[in-house]
Formats: C-alpha cells, sequence, structure tokens
C-alpha cells in the first residue's frame, strides 16, 4: 500500500509538471500559481505560499499566498516584504539551507515566533529553499495536511519546484532569444531604410550642387550666377549639416562629451538661429517667429553655446520639416536656475504612443513618414542626447488643436548687470578699427585659406598665410607682427598640436582659435591643454570669425 501510495504521488507529480510544460502561453507568474497549486495537491495540503529571496539582499519577497490563506487571513497589515532576519521558523529553509519540517506546530521551538493576529491557524507545515545554480532563489511552503507530512513529501516537492524552476529559466531563455531575434530583424531593417534614406539625403544636395555648378559654367547672365550660387550654397549647407549630424552622433556615443561653458545671449542666440532659417528659404506657406522675454538687468546666462545651438537646430529643423503649412515659433523662458527653451509648431502632431519613439536613433513614426519629409532620423536623437549631457530634460506634448511642443529645460548661471551703461561700452567696443591687426592662418588647404583670407580683408584685417605648422613657427620666431592665429589641427610637416606647444614656448600672449573639420572632445581637451584660447568648425562662417577677431585682438572693456 505504501509503495503504491509512493507512485501514484510520483504520477500526479509528472502529470503536474506535464501540465505545466505544455502551458506555452503561461508567463512566469501563472507558472507558479500553478506550481503552487500542484504543490498543495501533491502533498495533501490545505495551504501554501511562494517567497522569492534574494541571497545578496537577504530579502523575501512575497510572489502569492493560496487562495485558502487569502480568505481566511485577517491580519490588517499583510506584508509582502521580509528580511531574513525578521523571517520565523519559515525562514529557516534559507537560513540552513535546507528543508524544515514541522508536525506539530504547537509544541514549543525555540526557533519559532508569535504568529501576529489574524493569521490562519497552523498545525504542520513543510517549507523549502528552491535552488538554482547553487544559489536560492525561492521558498515554497505548504500546510495543514490532515495527517503528519513525511521524507516522501519532501521528496515530491522538491522535485516538482526544481524542474518547475528550470521550465521557467527555460522560458525566459526562449523569450529572450525571441526578443533578440525581434531586435536584430528590426536593426537589420532600419539598417536598410536607413541606407536607403542615407544615400537619398546625401545625393539630393550633390546632385543640385554640379548641376548648378556645371551650368554656372555655361552662363555669364547676372541675376542667373547669383541664383545659381545661392542654390549651391543652399545645397552645401544642407549636405554640411547631414555630415556633421552624423559624426556628432557617432561621437557623442563613443566618448565622454564635456560642458563646454560660456556666456550666452539667449534672445540673440534664438533670434540668429531662426534668422539663419529664414535664410535657407522656408515655404511661403510656413511662417517662423520668436517670442523673447526682455529682462534688461540681465547681462548673459552660462551654459554650453554650442551644444544648446544644436539642441535648437535639431528641434526646428524637425518642426519645419513637419509642418506643412502653419506656424512655427521658438522661444525660451528664464528663471533663476535654469532655461526652458520650446519650439512650437502646428505641423502633424506627434501621438502620445510614439513620443519617447522619436528620440531614438534612426527611428521615425513610420516608413511612410521618411518617404514623404525626408531625413535620415538623427536629429532629435541627436537633441535628447545633447540634452542629458548638459544634465537637462526634454518632452513634448500637444500644441492644441494642432501640432507639437518640443520644451527643453536646462540648468543655467544667470549673470546680472553690474552696473549701468556696461552693454554700451561693450557695444562701442565691437566697433573699433581692426585694419591695424595681423592675423596669422595656418591652413595646408588652398581653398579654405582663401576663404578665411577673403573674410578677414573685408574686415580690414592684414592676413598672412602659411601652408604648415612649422611654416606658422618659424613666421613666430622670426618676430614678425601677429594679434592671433587660426590653426589648422592636421597639416603636413607639422600638425597644429605640435605648433601651438612649440608657438606657446616663444609667445604665450598670443592668442590661438582652432578651426578645423574633425571635431572631438579628445581633440578639444588636448588643445586645451596646451592653453588654446578657442575653436571654431569649418566651414567657418563670417560672422563667426569677425566675433572671434574682435574677441582676441582687443582687450575686453573693464
Amino acid at each position: 500500500e505504501l509503495k503504491d501510495r509512493e507512485i501514484n504521488k510520483s504520477k500526479r507529480r509528472l502529470e503536474s509538471l506535464l501540465e505545466i510544460t505544455l502551458s506555452k502561453e503561461l508567463d512566469r507568474k501563472e507558472i507558479l500559481n500553478l506550481a503552487m497549486e500542484k504543490a498543495i495537491e501533491l502533498t495533501e495540503s490545505k495551504i501554501g505560499y511562494l517567497y522569492f529571496f534574494d541571497e545578496e539582499k537577504k530579502m523575501f519577497t512575497l510572489h502569492d499566498w493560496s487562495d485558502t490563506v487569502l480568505q481566511q487571513c485577517n491580519i490588517a497589515d499583510k506584508r509582502t516584504v521580509f528580511p531574513l532576519d525578521k523571517a520565523g521558523i519559515w525562514g529557516e529553509a534559507v537560513r540552513q539551507r535546507r528543508p524544515i519540517m514541522i508536525n506539530d506546530y504547537n509544541q514549543d521551538n525555540p526557533l519559532k515566533k508569535d504568529l501576529p493576529k489574524g493569521h490562519v491557524p497552523i498545525l504542520r507545515f513543510l517549507t523549502l529553499p528552491v535552488f538554482y545554480q547553487k544559489q536560492i532563489v525561492a521558498v515554497i511552503g505548504v500546510a495543514n495536511k490532515e495527517n503528519p507530512y513525511d521524507r516522501s513529501d519532501l521528496i515530491q516537492l522538491e522535485l516538482l519546484m526544481a524542474t518547475v524552476w528550470e521550465i521557467i529559466v527555460q522560458k525566459e531563455q526562449q523569450s529572450e532569444l525571441i526578443k533578440a531575434r525581434r531586435k536584430a530583424e528590426e536593426s537589420e531593417k532600419l539598417k536598410t531604410v536607413f541606407m536607403s534614406t542615407m544615400s537619398h539625403e546625401l545625393r539630393t544636395p550633390l546632385n543640385a550642387i554640379l548641376g548648378f555648378s556645371r551650368l554656372l559654367d555655361q552662363t555669364a547672365d547676372p541675376e542667373e550666377v547669383k541664383e545659381y550660387s545661392r542654390y549651391i550654397s543652399e545645397s552645401g549647407e544642407r549636405l554640411l549639416t547631414i555630415i556633421e549630424n552624423i559624426f556628432y552622433v557617432s561621437a557623442i556615443d563613443g566618448q565622454y562629451q564635456k560642458i563646454e561653458k560660456g556666456e550666452i545671449h539667449p534672445e540673440k542666440l534664438v533670434s540668429d538661429i531662426v534668422g539663419q532659417f529664414k535664410q535657407t528659404g522656408i515655404p511661403d506657406s510656413i511662417k517662423i517667429e520668436t517670442l523673447l522675454p526682455v529682462d534688461p538687468g540681465i547681462e548673459a546666462i552660462i551654459s554650453d553655446a554650442g551644444k544648446t545651438e544644436q539642441i535648437l537646430r535639431a528641434l526646428i529643423d524637425n518642426a519645419l520639416k513637419f509642418t506643412p503649412s502653419g506656424k512655427v515659433t521658438v522661444g525660451y523662458h528664464l528663471e533663476e536656475t535654469k532655461i526652458r527653451y520650446f519650439v512650437k509648431d502646428t505641423g502633424i502632431g506627434i501621438p502620445e504612443d510614439k513620443r519617447e519613439l522619436i528620440f531614438e536613433k534612426f527611428k521615425k513614426l513610420d516608413e511612410a513618414n521618411i518617404r514623404v519629409y525626408g531625413g535620415i532620423g538623427i536629429g532629435l536623437y541627436l537633441a535628447r542626447r545633447l540634452t542629458e549631457i548638459m544634465k537637462g530634460s526634454i518632452r513634448v506634448e500637444d500644441n492644441k488643436p494642432q501640432g507639437s511642443i518640443f520644451t527643453v529645460e536646462l540648468p543655467v548661471t544667470v549673470k546680472f548687470k553690474s552696473k549701468a551703461g556696461l552693454e554700451q561700452s561693450k557695444s562701442e567696443a565691437l566697433q573699433k578699427d581692426v585694419k591695424t591687426r595681423t592675423v596669422l592662418i595656418a591652413e595646408d588647404d588652398p581653398v579654405s585659406a582663401m576663404l578665411l583670407k577673403k573674410i578677414l580683408t573685408d574686415l580690414g584685417v592684414k592676413p598672412v598665410h602659411v601652408e604648415n605648422g612649422l611654416e606658422a613657427v618659424k613666421y613666430v620666431e622670426g618676430g614678425n607682427p601677429c594679434d592671433m592665429i587660426l590653426m589648422d589641427f592636421n597639416m603636413p610637416v607639422m600638425d597644429g598640436f605640435e605648433a601651438i606647444e612649440k608657438i606657446k614656448g616663444i609667445r604665450e600672449d598670443i592668442p590661438i582659435v582652432i578651426q578645423t573639420a574633425y571635431d572631438s572632445e579628445t581633440g578639444r581637451a588636448k588643445a586645451r591643454d596646451l592653453k588654446v584660447e578657442d575653436f571654431i568648425s569649418k566651414p567657418v562662417k563670417r560672422e563667426q570669425l569677425t566675433e572671434k577677431v574682435i574677441q582676441y585682438t582687443f582687450p575686453p572693456v573693464q
């Protein structure tokens, strides 16, 4: 009879495991609920429980009690988390790392703690740890069997739970594999779409540049020359933006980015950016405007101008792209320790369930948007990453009745005016005659050098050009006039870094501004170590270069 009972128990356990194994649609919680139900049946118990256990934190977390416990338990504060040192005799299964079987719970036991008021009465119980890879991962307990628990109950319960946990792990591994496969498939699909889109986005401005360049050779009409030149310039700017964004995404994903703090005049920054967008040719169906507060008591804010500009450009570009007609408004609100930039549009809007997706790299709402609106899907990702680097936040919400509002909140330090008339003095300083100034250009590319010389000559500055770092060092060694140096990073014979180090050893007072197409935090850090005054990115804009010349060839107004 005893042997038959053992065989019957083993048969029921195997049937239970088969049922659990075949229940493919069940998740982890449902499998464990079914396992606890089968454990109660298998041991002929009345109630049961299952706790997860964290070996590192020494904490129990309740998975579930059986239905009977929930019906009979009247404890006011049903705790679901227990530290090991607060657990009663049921915690001995973990402390001793072995099963605990008590067939007379009312008998005195030094390990037993009083049950809380309202607890389900306990006559006898069996509890055991569930191991996985030599770690205790859970504790299961059953109680109130009519007859005493025996070794057979213990063995059947151990075998049941060990197998159940293997099933759970296997299901979770299968689930992870399925997720990984789907992610790989999605990644491959994104890669295909991205490469196709990238090809289109690069070819479009290149086609315009090459096409109108050929037309320029075939016309002498001044109006046509002016028009074709404008098309070439606009296409070049578009191509440059695409390339810069791609390389910048690679840079911020691959290395630490330092915040370059400096003075910003937010009203000027926003106005300049919006003005530049207007110059690129916005469709007549779209109106872009600014909403800028005026506070005469504020001189400037301290933040990273370069990163702020990139964020705003990405948001404005996105707003214009997805606003076929209507209005785009750009502005900010300044508080004591933070500034909130906003870009509002009356465009197509963004569904609430897609608002996180749009900030992911190379992601758009759907492929149709890529075909209709273009772009490669990195602008908003770039905006979010730069915002995170600056310890800020970015969000998107509805601009009722139609469109979206992007808000970027950044921490800043507000610089207040120290005395009346300071701004007027600075303005006068910017109007000084610069004709007595000499700027040394160290640039190996003749076209880039020609552009710099033209800008400086128009400004009234005397440009002196050398083709490599060694020639720049020799020029300074010779005691020639030099009020500022525009230094390229990468040059033959002697690169910019070595030249800067030697020049600073000869004349430390000469301000050096690095101008380069290659921009990385590593390069900037190395340049800062050499006490370089500033950076300017290629292609150099007239306004930027003028500002640097005035800034570094005249002493600051006190």
